[in-house]
């Protein structure tokens, strides 16, 4: 039996949070299966990602380096593929847009195929202002899409706040996990000596209005004052760094707080922690709730994605999106001991979003 043709459009390979996923997304999604699957990349920045993707996946990159060259050949190719795609329309059963931010690749996705689709990975709401918000919507065009898939149910809320009249079909469709990876790299050694109640963040240092872990510092400073005793182990890097040292040295928070800087494999200070703090103003989804709970690891978060629907469950702590907040939430860790809810299966996980992942594409449209 003839397979039928997916193209999934992505503008760009790098180490992050949604590229993460959209590997994930490749390697843990049955969809080659049924599909010969295409997919096109503006441009890579650690060739070595290459490797990760399936071998019986086809691929190609416009630009080999992101400098005036590539923007260019890019810019070129892209005019090129939308004329193209215009002439010879519907050349796929289905096309997805992987990249909600990117104008061009949604308009290349629309002419690939009618069935199109576009992941939205974050809340669109919470993650902009209405200025920036209008200049996306006027670039994607997210309500010409005949489906949309969001990564959580908070993201598909916004998104229906932002188009009350949308006539195609909204998903919400979590991210897979890898967690036999997880699993395998939390085992691998590092120099680390737990001394007292540790509590754990991983994420970028580049900008702070969003992953806010200067909440984290101003409770730390606070629960210092009052007595308490703890260490605060900050996994990330970027140009938040030297901020956020001159705060823990002008209130004397090095015994209290260690910036470990990045950590290609984080899983195994996971293993030395006692919790994970996410102190986010807004996420997508949150994956390292899903990380925390592959590895049977408390979770203080604030509500951000799915937060809290998820640790309603007994996973953790939500506290509220707020500098208090993360501060009650970590003082109530300290101070209050429970039992937490260690049951995830993770591949039922997985295999609940494949199960969503067929139904959305294979659902036709209105």
């Amino acid at each position: 039996m003839k397979k039928k043709k997916l193209k999934i459009n992505i503008s760009k390979l790098s180490i992050g949070g949604m590229e993460r996923s959209f590997l994930n997304f490749l390697n843990m999604s049955n969809l080659s299966n049924d599909y010969d699957i295409t997919v096109l990349i503006g441009y890579v920045t650690d060739q070595k990602l290459l490797k990760q993707i399936p071998k019986n996946i086809n691929y190609h990159i416009i630009a080999k380096k992101w400098n005036i060259v590539g923007k260019v050949r890019a810019i070129l190719y892209l005019v090129f593929s939308i004329i193209r795609a215009k002439i010879s329309r519907n050349q796929y059963d289905c096309a997805i847009a992987y990249s909600y931010q990117h104008g061009s690749l949604a308009r290349l996705t629309r002419l690939e195929s009618t069935n199109n689709i576009i992941f939205i990975h974050t809340d669109l709401l919470k993650s902009r202002s209405p200025k920036q918000l209008k200049h996306l919507i006027r670039k994607t065009k997210f309500n010409h899409f005949s489906k949309v898939i969001c990564v959580s149910d908070s993201a598909a809320k916004s998104f229906k706040k932002i188009f009350p009249n949308f006539q195609g079909k909204i998903f919400t469709i979590n991210n897979f996990i890898d967690y036999l990876d997880i699993v395998q790299k939390s085992k691998e050694p590092v120099n680390f000596q737990k001394r007292t109640t540790t509590l754990l963040n991983v994420c970028r240092h580049e900008n702070d209005k969003n992953k806010k872990v200067s909440r984290i510092l101003k409770a730390a400073k606070r629960l210092k004052d009052e007595g308490n005793t703890f260490e605060i182990l900050l996994i990330g890097s970027g140009k938040e760094d030297l901020r956020y040292k001159k705060y823990i040295d002008a209130n004397k928070l090095s015994d209290y707080v260690k910036m470990l800087g990045p950590k290609s494999n984080p899983f195994p200070y996971f293993l030395q922690s006692d919790a994970i703090i996410i102190s986010s103003s807004y996420e997508g989804y949150g994956i390292v709730i899903d990380e925390a709970r592959v590895l049977k690891i408390p979770i203080i978060s604030t509500d951000i994605g799915d937060a809290k629907q998820i640790l309603s469950q007994g996973y953790g702590i939500l506290c509220d999106n707020s500098s208090n907040g993360v501060y009650e939430g970590i003082k109530t860790f300290l101070k209050t001991p429970r039992n937490y809810n260690h049951n995830f299966s993770a591949k039922n996980f997985n295999d609940r979003i494949n199960q969503k992942l067929h139904e959305a594409i294979y659902e036709k449209s209105e």
